[in-house]
């Protein structure tokens, strides 16, 4: 938190980087850490477990004591982990994820508490952290996240000299050693620079040293960890109206100092519900969504809600952090403990994709983003209304995937029909949820063939597979892209009383389209002779792959447009002549099919079914 109590005692340092240990290569651990996060000291009782639990927080964060477990500088067999391995182990079976806070140094290797180490106590630091990775990354704790120390960036005391703020050399030395010990011990783990206040900075009558973090990146100290966290709060006095502000001044600041690959996580934000600090538990519940919400659209690894319950202290320099819980002082749950569960369940560590615009229904009072669900079946668009409440009109072709509305508490709300097959929705300052329907779980609104798909989906021509996937990067057969050109044409169904192919029976399951196909002069067969296909008789090779050339062929000849015969050739593997030019150069001219990067069409390629969904839905946009 921002208002660690600083009393330290002025120490001094020499190093020399070069003798340091070569830096390893960060694992892939905090790829999976859970997005919402929140602070917990409540957790030890059965009721204030299963409030952490019922938050739908899975990221939980706890401070740890270095000082607890060793107060004197012992051998690890010595440390006493009594305390820390019960609260590890319940995290454990509740199925929550701890990151923790190391924090409180011993007397014996600090001066005074928050650091720095005192010189050549940073091999001490470093065996305790590798004890403590290799006995909690067990699989009864499960604990793989280190912060290390909480906002490491303040200072005080004689000249600053007290706490790490005027220390980044020293914390970069200190993550030198300590990266490999956790490592060694627990490959799969996380360690991450401490949550940086970044914020009230020595200019501004703060403690924080806004330069800890580029003298602690440019002391080597990008080598040794696998993410930065800091913290952000409203009332900052920076003027960062938004986490992404911030967000984006740090990567700025990372990336001078070539550090921009490493993952950013805020491990603090929060809101106060008390009226004395303009909060209310309302504005705190709709608060903490769309904090999350921006956070997740500004690519944060994870966001820590701070705090799990309110609290009392007679400091009245914290008064204003009491009322930041989600649940108050009697263990009663706030709206916004509800608000994180919501915000769990619907968008929780799914994907983002995109900011809403005019097109979606948003006029420039709303706000609005889409995600894609962590289980891939739905897509949520959260959003709300930036000055009061105002009626959302959703276009009549969203309007037709809509699932359902969520409000902000969980509740179901309702739709009215619009003008147009619009839908329409009352939208206040309180985010509310809205459902959509995936129809193919493998082929979502981020990727280039969507709208290709979605459009012959939505007009019945074209379907999936009983797992509700549609195999976007899968060959079509011949059978298959007759059935799509006939629905897609629109043409009556007229099965011939006599089949025109020797492998295509009536009992054929693409009979009737293949022989309408026919009659529509698009498509033709191949001679008998081959293996397998005895004569006399043609055969039509149904179950065959068809190639991007037969695709553009069919297409031209459905669409009856003017075959196009350039004196150059568009693609340096069709030339004139050749079988599928004037197809090819037909479909260049109306642009529905495109090369590759070499200049090459690759007519005898395969097709994929994304590639196909894209051909054909073109073609049938154009008269």
């Amino acid at each position: 938190m921002a208002f660690a109590a600083l009393a330290l005692v002025m120490t001094t340092y020499a190093k020399d980087r070069d003798t340091g240990p070569q830096p390893l290569v960060a694992p892939v651990g905090i790829e999976n850490m859970p997005r919402v996060g929140l602070e917990a000291y409540s957790f030890g009782t059965d009721q204030g477990m299963q409030s952490v639990v019922g938050s739908g927080a899975k990221l939980i964060r706890i401070e740890l004591s270095w000082a607890a477990i060793e107060p004197l500088n012992v051998e690890p067999s010595l440390y006493s982990w009594t305390s820390y391995d019960t609260s590890l182990s319940r995290l454990k079976e509740n199925g929550l994820v701890p990151l923790v806070v190391v924090k409180d140094c011993p007397l014996w290797a600090c001066v005074r508490d928050n650091g720095p180490l005192l010189e050549a106590r940073e091999a001490d630091f470093a065996q305790f952290m590798g004890a403590l990775a290799a006995r909690y990354s067990q699989p009864a704790y499960d604990t793989h996240y280190w912060e290390l120390f909480n906002e490491p960036d303040a200072a005080g005391g004689p000249d600053n000299q007290w706490g790490w703020g005027m220390h980044g050399d020293k914390y970069a030395l200190m993550l030198a050693q300590v990266y490999p010990a956790v490592k060694a011990a627990d490959p799969e783990s996380a360690v991450l620079i401490g949550g940086i206040a970044y914020d009230y900075f020595f200019a501004q009558g703060g403690p924080f040293n806004p330069d800890f973090l580029p003298d602690v990146l440019d002391n080597g100290g990008a080598d040794y960890v696998d993410g930065v966290a800091f913290h952000y709060y409203k009332g900052n006095a920076n003027g960062w109206a938004r986490i992404g502000n911030k967000v984006d001044e740090l990567r700025s600041l990372m990336s001078q100092h070539d550090a921009g690959h490493l993952p950013l996580l805020c491990t603090e934000a929060g809101m106060s519900s008390d009226p004395q600090f303009n909060g209310s538990e309302a504005a705190q519940a709709r608060y903490l969504v769309q904090m999350n919400v921006l956070g997740a659209v500004s690519g944060l690894r994870a966001q820590v809600w701070f705090l799990d319950r309110d609290f009392t202290s007679p400091d009245p320099w914290m008064q204003v952090f009491t009322k930041f819980g989600i649940a108050r002082v009697d263990g009663s749950h706030k709206p916004s403990h509800t608000a994180m569960n919501v915000f769990a369940s619907e968008i929780g560590s799914g994907r983002y994709v995109e900011q809403l615009r005019a097109e979606d229904g948003l006029t420039s009072s709303f706000e609005g983003y889409r995600f894609v669900m962590a289980n891939g079946t739905r897509e949520v668009s959260v959003v709300w209304n930036n000055v009061g409440t105002e009626t959302l009109t959703i276009p009549a072709d969203e309007a037709l995937d809509m699932v359902r509305v969520v409000s902000l508490d969980g509740q179901p709300l309702a739709t009215s029909p619009g003008p147009d097959g619009t839908r329409q929705l009352e939208v206040g300052l309180d985010p509310v949820y809205v459902e959509w329907g995936i129809r193919f779980s493998d082929v979502q609104s981020y990727s280039w063939e969507y709208p290709y798909v979605e459009y012959l989906a939505s007009n019945g021509i074209i379907s999936g597979y009983q797992d509700g996937t549609f195999r976007p990067g899968n060959p079509a057969t011949r059978g298959q892209f007759s059935k799509m050109m006939v629905l897609g044409m629109g043409w009556t169904i007229n099965p011939h009383p006599t089949p025109h192919f020797a492998d295509v029976p009536a009992s054929h399951t693409f009979y009737q389209y293949i022989e309408t196909a026919f009659e529509h002069g698009i498509i033709g067969g191949y001679p008998c002779g081959a293996e397998s296909e005895p004569c006399p008789g043609t055969y039509f090779r149904p179950g065959n792959d068809i190639t991007r050339g037969q695709i553009a062929k069919i297409v031209v000849l459905s669409k009856q447009w003017q075959l196009q015969d350039p004196q150059v050739p568009t693609f340096s593997d069709v030339p004139s002549g050749s079988t599928f030019y004037t197809y090819v150069e037909t479909s260049v001219a109306h642009g529905i099919v495109s090369g590759y990067q070499d200049g090459t069409f690759r007519p005898g390629n395969n097709a994929t079914r994304a590639q196909l969904s894209k051909m054909l839905a073109l073609s049938l946009q154009q008269p």
